[in-house]
C-alpha cells in the first residue's frame, strides 16, 4: 500500500489506469500481481527475444529502448519516462517476446503487472472496460507512431524527413519541443547525425526554423500538411 501511494500520481497519469480512482487502482493492482523492480544504472531489463510475460511502468529513472543497426552498433530508438508503458503489446499478442533491448539509462523502478489475468477475470465492472478502452487508446497511439515511422523512412530526403516528424509533434504557437536529443533523433530518422546537423542548419539558413530548445516553425506554408 504504501508502494503504491508513494507512486500514486504517475500511475493514474499512465495510459492503461487512465481514469482510476485510488480505490479502482489497489483492486486492480491486487488482481495483477503487481511488483516493483529496481535496476542500476546500465542493467538489461530485456533483451532482443526474451520473453515478455508482463507489461512494465517506470516509475522512477529512465529506460532507454535500442536497437542494433548492421554493424553491429546500438541504435537508440526512445526514452521511456516515468508513467510511460512498455511490454503490454508483446502480452497481449501472439509476438510475446521483446525486439529491442531495454536498458535502465538511469537507477530505475519498474512496476511490472500481468494485464492479461486482469483481463480474463470473471469480473465485467466498469473499472474492466476503462481498462480495454485505455488499452485501445494505447495501442491506437502507437500505430500512429508507425504510421509516421513508415512515413518517414519512405522518404529518401533528410529535409522531407525533419519535416514528417516536426509536423508529428504537438506545438505550442508555432514551436515543438524536441523530445530527444541530437543523436536520438538522427537515428529516429534513420539518417547519419552529421548529415542532419547540416541539413538543419541549411534549414535555419533559410528562414524554415529556428532552432535553440524548441523549434520553431517560421515558413508556415512549409510546415502544412
Amino acid at each position: 500500500m504504501g508502494e503504491q501511494h508513494r507512486y500514486l500520481t504517475v500511475l493514474l497519469g499512465s495510459a492503461i489506469f487512465r481514469g482510476f480512482d485510488r480505490a479502482a487502482l489497489g483492486r486492480a493492482l491486487e488482481e495483477m500481481d503487481a511488483r516493483y523492480v529496481d535496476y542500476d544504472r546500465g542493467a538489461t531489463i530485456y533483451r532482443p527475444q526474451d520473453a515478455v510475460k508482463a507489461s512494465g511502468i517506470v516509475l522512477e529513472g529512465e529506460v532507454i529502448v535500442q536497437d542494433m543497426d548492421d554493424g553491429g552498433e546500438s541504435v537508440s530508438i526512445t526514452r521511456l519516462r516515468p508513467g510511460d508503458e512498455f511490454g503490454a503489446f508483446m502480452v497481449l499478442s501472439e509476438y510475446g517476446v521483446s525486439p529491442m533491448w531495454l536498458h535502465a539509462a538511469a537507477r530505475t523502478r519498474v512496476l511490472f503487472i500481468d494485464i492479461q489475468l486482469y483481463l480474463r477475470s470473471q469480473s465485467r465492472d466498469a473499472d474492466h472496460w476503462r481498462m480495454r478502452d485505455n488499452l485501445v487508446d494505447h495501442f491506437a497511439g502507437k500505430c500512429v507512431m508507425l504510421y509516421r515511422q513508415a512515413r518517414i523512412f519512405g522518404r529518401r530526403r533528410i529535409r522531407a524527413r525533419v519535416r514528417i516528424y516536426l509536423m508529428s509533434l504537438p506545438r505550442t504557437g508555432d514551436e515543438v519541443t524536441l523530445p530527444v536529443n541530437r543523436t536520438e533523433l538522427a537515428a529516429s530518422l534513420g539518417v547519419d547525425r552529421a548529415a542532419l546537423a547540416r541539413e538543419l542548419a541549411r534549414m535555419r539558413d533559410e528562414g524554415l526554423i529556428a532552432v535553440n530548445r524548441r523549434v520553431c516553425l517560421l515558413d508556415k506554408d512549409f510546415f502544412r500538411l
